[in-house]
């Protein structure tokens, strides 16, 4: 009884409660039109048919991704009136003129912040391939390459977090977090205890969560109950009850930032089943990754930038360099090749982790390894990973095997019999489920961030990742990829065949509406 009480008086309840409400007001209107004078109602009729169609020019004429925009075409010609309000309610990604007018200055403090090309012209020069990469990232996500940065790779949530804690413990100055999940539990407890004592030490701490991705977890005055903690703290995309294009984009980013010389990110958010504390889905295959030393400047400002963003302020960047702290590390970082944090806004049209990944596989020689929770590809995705598995390169994508979300594993599975018959390889992670977002090929090259391979993490959030070049830990990442398949099972052609013809056609019925998920 008390949990039924706890979930009726939950904001996530009256969210949804508000939200279907609105979603009944608006078959209401459309049954109200069926009822009008019949004259009345074919007029009625007529002009919303007339619009949709010219609503369903304008989406294909429009830039972005083709999948997408056939899904809306498809969805708005089957039942014209109910896809002609979903569209204007959800379909328009488009960041507003306000905002523009807000991040500009924010963009222009930023280009006065303390960048050093000197990395990125090494390796065009003496790697171009690569250096193509670098330069890439550099225009689109904000960051060039950095050397002398300490890379170190965690396999699971679980060896990550006591080291976490380890840096927290030692902060001196400040520490940012930014997460997608914020969850009341062991984890957050612990990190939450040692953020007290560094606000009543005078450190400078703050906090960015998303609203909706914690819409569960946390209770509506969270925000406050930091900042009177001496936190400062902020939701990004206060989620409001409301049907609105806005609630689509969310900030999936996982950052954890000390004192500007120490940073971490990866696939796990701040909850107890990132750690296997709480078993959901099995055991939860996660990881993170360290960095120590220059690289750490690409976290700040892209901390930073977001913060400004929310804050209505502007930073001094100045008062967060790397060199400023830098000789607070055990000992100096001289290390040999080179780290590229980069960030992926939805606003921009410009899907910088979808290039990347792509241009990862386009430039494999002898193989790539992919693990990602879910697998909802676009055309230009679904090309490079079939036409580089048919040039000979191994390619090997790891997936779970108990899923957290059933329709988006439904959907997953659709993808299957393309890429088997093109020689993709793919497991699925017996043990649970996999939550890692993690590219590695040839030894070399490596991607450690927030972007699934679906359309949401793709297109509609803000994510982040590190492109990583010639890090020894790039081998470990391979060998913890090679230790997940030992306990995965393989899919071949033949397990696709077998699978019931009915579930396979409801696999691909799901797929049309892939890109809506």
């Amino acid at each position: 009884m008390r949990k039924l009480f706890r979930f009726l008086s939950s904001r996530f309840f009256w969210t949804a409660l508000i939200i279907l409400i609105e979603i009944g007001l608006l078959f209401v209107f459309i049954f109200a039109l069926s009822n009008l004078h019949k004259n009345i109602a074919l007029y009625v009729y007529i002009a919303i048919e007339i619009l949709s169609i010219f609503q369903m020019i304008f989406i294909i004429s429009t830039n972005g991704n083709i999948a997408y925009k056939l899904a809306w075409v498809f969805f708005i010609g089957a039942i014209p009136i109910v896809g002609f309000f979903c569209y204007l309610i959800f379909g328009n990604k488009k960041i507003s003129k306000r905002q523009i007018k807000k991040i500009m200055p924010i963009y222009i403090s930023l280009k006065d912040a303390k960048y050093d090309t000197k990395a990125l012209d090494y390796v065009k020069k003496n790697n171009p391939d690569i250096g193509h990469i670098f330069e890439y990232l550099y225009k689109q996500g904000g960051n060039p390459p950095f050397g002398d940065t300490i890379v170190k790779y965690f396999p699971l949530g679980d060896i990550a977090w006591p080291v976490m804690l380890e840096k927290l413990q030692n902060a001196k100055h400040f520490i940012f977090m930014e997460y997608f999940i914020i969850a009341y539990g062991k984890m957050w407890d612990s990190i939450l205890t040692i953020l007290k004592q560094k606000s009543i030490e005078g450190l400078d701490i703050r906090i960015i969560y998303d609203d909706f991705g914690s819409i569960t977890t946390l209770p509506s005055d969270f925000e406050q109950r930091m900042i009177n903690l001496g936190i400062k703290c902020h939701a990004y995309n206060r989620f409001k009850p409301l049907l609105d294009v806005k609630m689509n984009n969310r900030d999936h980013r996982k950052l954890l930032i000390i004192d500007g010389h120490t940073g971490f990110t990866g696939g796990i958010n701040i909850a107890d089943e990132y750690v296997n504390l709480k078993m959901r889905f099995g055991h939860w295959k996660d990881n993170a990754i360290m960095l120590e030393g220059e690289g750490v400047w690409g976290l700040t400002t892209m901390f930073l930038t977001l913060w400004d963003f929310l804050d209505n302020s502007l930073s001094d960047y100045k008062n967060f360099y790397y060199e400023k702290y830098a000789n607070e590390l055990s000992k100096p970082v001289k290390e040999s090749g080179f780290v590229q944090p980069y960030s992926d806004f939805p606003f921009d049209n410009e899907a910088i982790s979808q290039t990347l990944y792509i241009n990862i596989l386009m430039r494999a020689k002898d193989y790539v390894f992919i693990t990602t929770p879910y697998l909802i590809l676009s055309n230009e995705l679904q090309f490079a990973l079939t036409s580089t598995a048919k040039q000979g390169v191994k390619v090997i994508i790891l997936t779970p095997h108990i899923p957290d979300k059933k329709l988006v594993f439904s959907v997953t599975r659709s993808y299957y019999r393309n890429l088997l018959e093109a020689g993709v390889q793919i497991y699925e992670y017996t043990p649970g489920f996999v939550h890692s977002k993690m590219f590695i090929s040839d030894d070399k090259v490596a991607v450690v961030g927030t972007a699934n391979l679906d359309y949401r993490s793709l297109f509609l959030h803000i994510e982040n990742g590190v492109f990583i070049y010639d890090k020894k830990e790039v081998l470990n990442m391979k060998k913890d990829f090679l230790n997940s398949l030992k306990v995965s099972q393989i899919w071949k052609l033949y397990d696709y065949k077998k699978i019931n013809i009915f579930k396979r056609m409801w696999w691909s019925f799901l797929r049309l509406f892939a890109t809506l998920m």
